[in-house]
């Protein structure tokens, strides 16, 4: 497997409040790896097409296919890997986190949520629904 994935031109977006959100749009080409870090930002992956798989250091790996969602906190290195025969497209949507130990930075270091759409309960909005 060779290492190697194209991005698509980054996205940043600075307004009143919301500074450092940066989207791409990653493509793993069939057959390859990389490795990445969210370094000090949050990030936020979605899988929009093809399959793939995340590992993580220690061995840790979770499947990839299109409506799964995983949720990176600072400083987590990761590994993409495709070993199919088709490209694997995500979007990755990175953000400062929080700014000081009281919101959380500490206990959100390290930290990955790996989630399919497919396994959540669907539940209707209402106006007392929080997110």
């Amino acid at each position: 497997m060779s290492a190697g994935q194209a991005e698509s031109p980054r996205v940043r977006v600075k307004d009143e409040g919301l500074e450092g959100l940066e989207q791409t749009v990653l493509e793993c080409v069939p057959d390859t790896s990389t490795s990445r870090t969210t370094g000090e930002l949050e990030e936020v992956l979605f899988v929009v097409a093809g399959q793939g798989e995340l590992l993580l250091p220690g061995g840790e790996r979770h499947p990839l296919e299109p409506e799964t969602g995983v949720n990176l906190g600072p400083g987590q290195e990761y590994e993409l890997r495709n070993e199919t025969s088709d490209p694997m497209r995500l979007v990755s949507v990175r953000v400062r986190g929080p700014a000081s130990p009281e919101c959380g930075a500490e206990a959100e270091a390290g930290r990955v949520v790996v989630r399919r759409l497919a396994d959540q309960e669907a539940r209707n909005a209402t106006s007392e629904r929080e997110f």
